[in-house]
């Protein structure tokens, strides 16, 4: 069965229960209703950097999303990233969400969070700061390594390099780990790599906890907007692919991922008895999203009786 035709099925599903053919199935451990959605762009949304949108999500997340509108409405959603401003733009019209938020994303030297529909920044996370002197020297040198390395555009304080088309991510990564090791002790920046890139962060846009642990800018924004929802209890899904997320994961009353993150992630979700799709990244979500709306409804109906 292709993810396509197992969203289709789940849709039908969810259509069924909401004219009261079939009795609506909770979430195995979830006691309340869900009110509050987060979203890590990369690999749950679509699946990921340099890699095209489906073109069978845009529709599908339409009429997920308008589905939930039309049964709780009050469900809020937030994207939350470490790539510029113009993502999140694109992003929350071919998902369906530019009229929610605050969303999360690179802006100038900092991280914001904009309510979307006004296309500003309306809250700065962090102060602005001048820009790295060390971003222009990375720049040279990779380049000069591989000559068509491909810079993301948008970016003041971190930088992410991509490998040439015609080049894998493990060979890119050879010919530039030796350098990014000695400028990254140079000048103090933090860098990882992934399946299709390498993100490169300084130092002082990484947050970290007792001295110790540092997390990317991005997800601390997440968790601070997390605490400043106007609610004393949330309940939130946090629906996330990669390492990095598990702090945020942790956080959650659903913690959600797909058949696409990484497998500790997948291990962490099912052990904390959270929601873990077989579908790939959007669809995964997508997936998740009827499971909510199906259990809100078991909520609202054991409410009723």
């Amino acid at each position: 069965m292709n993810a396509v035709h197992a969203i289709s099925e789940r849709e039908g599903r969810v259509l069924k229960v909401i004219r009261g053919e079939l009795e609506p199935q909770a979430i195995p451990g979830l006691t309340r209703p869900i009110d509050t959605c987060f979203f890590d762009l990369e690999g749950t949304l679509y699946a990921g950097k340099g890699e095209d949108v489906d073109p069978s999500l845009p529709g599908l997340y339409y009429t997920v999303f308008s589905i939930m509108d039309a049964t709780f409405p009050d469900i809020t959603r937030h994207i939350f990233t470490g790539r510029p401003v113009a993502y999140i733009e694109a992003f929350s019209h071919i998902v369906h969400m530019r009229r929610y938020g605050p969303h999360i994303f690179e802006h100038g030297a900092g991280i914001c969070k904009f309510g979307v529909g006004r296309g500003v920044p309306d809250e700065t996370e962090y102060v602005l700061r001048e820009r790295p002197k060390w971003i222009d020297e990375v720049v040279d040198t990779v380049t000069k390594r591989v000559k068509d390395a491909r810079i993301e555009p948008g970016k003041e304080r971190t930088l992410t390099f991509n490998p040439p088309l015609s080049m894998s991510m493990d060979t890119f990564l050879s010919h530039i780990d030796d350098d990014l090791k000695r400028l990254s002790n140079q000048y103090g920046f933090f860098y990882t790599s992934s399946k299709s890139g390498v993100d490169i962060y300084s130092n002082d846009i990484l947050v970290g906890e007792g001295g110790q642990k540092r997390e990317k800018a991005d997800l601390v924004a997440a968790k601070r907007i997390y605490d400043k929802l106007g609610k004393k209890d949330p309940a939130v899904a946090f629906f996330a692919d990669s390492f990095d997320d598990l702090g945020l994961l942790e956080r959650a009353q659903l913690p959600a991922t797909n058949a696409s993150a990484e497998q500790d992630v997948r291990a962490k979700v099912a052990t904390r008895g959270g929601f873990v799709s077989e579908l790939p990244h959007g669809f995964g979500t997508i997936e998740g999203l009827y499971a909510i709306i199906e259990h809100n409804l078991y909520c609202r109906r054991h409410q009723e009786r």
